[in-house]
């Protein structure tokens, strides 16, 4: 995670904007967004009284999750946390995306929408 966030990039935004799919500035305005709507994302300490995941590495494993449709466990790789915790993340990340940003950029297509996927269909076959 420090290697994109932290004020000594070792990465630059290119790499970011590659690997996760999105901006830098974008993928902090959606995870903060989420972190607002879900106590789940906040920073606390688990039953054991460890400090669980950061907020942010719980929503960077949803993105990648979900930007390369690979395994949970493929990831836990990446940003050591467990399998059981990167699964709940992709959960509760999509469906605060869904509630919080939904009304405004997701809606269902019109009819204009629909034909133009019609046609683009047929043309492929």
């Amino acid at each position: 995670m420090r290697d994109y966030f932290d004020p000594n990039l070792t990465y630059p935004e290119k790499y970011f904007r590659r690997r996760f799919q999105m901006h830098t500035s974008l993928f902090l305005t959606i995870a903060k967004a989420v972190e607002k709507y879900d106590d789940w994302f906040k920073l606390r300490r688990h039953a054991c009284g460890e400090i669980s995941a950061s907020p942010l590495m719980k929503c960077i494993a949803a993105v990648r999750f979900l930007a390369y449709g690979c395994s949970a466990d493929a990831i836990d790789d990446y940003v050591r946390i467990e399998e059981d915790t990167i699964l709940e993340a992709v959960g509760r990340f999509t469906k605060a995306v869904i509630d919080v940003f939904g009304p405004e950029y997701l809606r269902a297509p019109n009819e204009e929408d629909t034909e133009r996927l019609m046609a683009a269909s047929e043309e492929r076959g």
